[in-house]
């Protein structure tokens, strides 16, 4: 299926578009939601045959990447992640998300990373909820999105490790992070 009658992908004609930066900002935001819908679906226009994009299957809030979530979206995904951590460290996922205040049910939508088990909602041991995170190359600080948790627990744990070394000057606590 073709993006519209002038462009074959959405790439084609974020890359051509000469307009409104609002007008192409809430298009490139539904893309992100509805990556099958047209030009004409997104612009809230539907041709012929097509549904309108309120009936397309729209990709879930914990599979989108960082820079396609907006502001409110990033909020909640990082309480989540707060919350998971909290979950994952021992805690309940209804004592830790109110600690946090918000809801279980919303920590679940934007994590993905819980499974019910007798009644109890338990952590999965890892998960793929992109997150943006600071990381130490060549001397500066740099913003990387990480898409696994278990990557980004490694780099948690250098970043401790550094905080450590510039706080106490023990350079034995970067060993492990060697190459």
């Amino acid at each position: 299926m073709k993006f519209s009658p002038k462009y074959d992908t959405f790439e084609d004609w974020l890359n051509h578009f000469k307009g409104s930066e609002s007008y192409k900002n809430r298009i490139i935001r539904l893309h992100s939601k509805y990556l099958n819908a047209s030009l004409s679906q997104l612009r809230g226009h539907p041709k012929g045959r097509e549904r309108i994009v309120s009936q397309l299957k729209e990709k879930p809030v914990y599979k989108r990447s960082w820079s396609e979530l907006t502001k409110r979206e990033i909020n909640l995904r990082e309480k989540s992640l707060e919350v998971l951590s909290k979950v994952r460290s021992g805690k309940s996922l209804y004592k830790a998300s109110k600690e946090l205040h918000i809801k279980p049910k919303t920590v679940i939508k934007y994590t993905n990373a819980f499974k019910k088990s007798k009644e109890k909602w338990i952590p999965k041991s890892h998960d793929r909820i992109s997150r943006v995170m600071s990381i130490y190359e060549n001397g500066k600080q740099e913003w990387i999105e990480v898409r696994d948790s278990r990557i980004a627990s490694k780099i948690g744990k250098y970043n401790s490790a550094v905080n450590e070394f510039l706080r106490t000057g023990k350079e034995d606590v970067l060993k492990q992070f060697k190459d």
